[in-house]
């Protein structure tokens, strides 16, 4: 017998997602799919000027991943500060 069935529920565990509301949860796909598109862009780009030889991956994706965490805050604090919320608050 499943728990629906049964009446019972199952406990929520709170978890990263539970830290934005609807559009906050939104803003962070559409700034990760960006910054895989900006990824993309960068590395095909600047690849093939380089020299032959082996370079760490964490040449593209720092920078990449810092422009996206920028992204994201500034648009939050825009987003929060035109009332559009972004993150839950304490019993919502």
């Amino acid at each position: 017998m499943s728990d629906e069935e049964s009446g019972r529920k199952r406990p929520h565990y709170p978890g990263p997602a539970d830290w934005f509301t609807v559009p906050g949860r939104l803003l962070l796909i559409f700034t990760l799919i960006g910054c895989m598109g900006l990824f993309y862009w960068y590395f095909m780009s600047t690849a093939e000027s380089l020299p032959g030889g082996s370079y760490p991956i964490l040449m593209w994706i720092v920078p990449v991943a810092l422009a996206g965490l920028a992204f994201f805050v500034a648009a939050a604090f825009v987003f929060e500060r035109v009332g559009v919320r972004i993150y839950r608050r304490g019993g919502d």
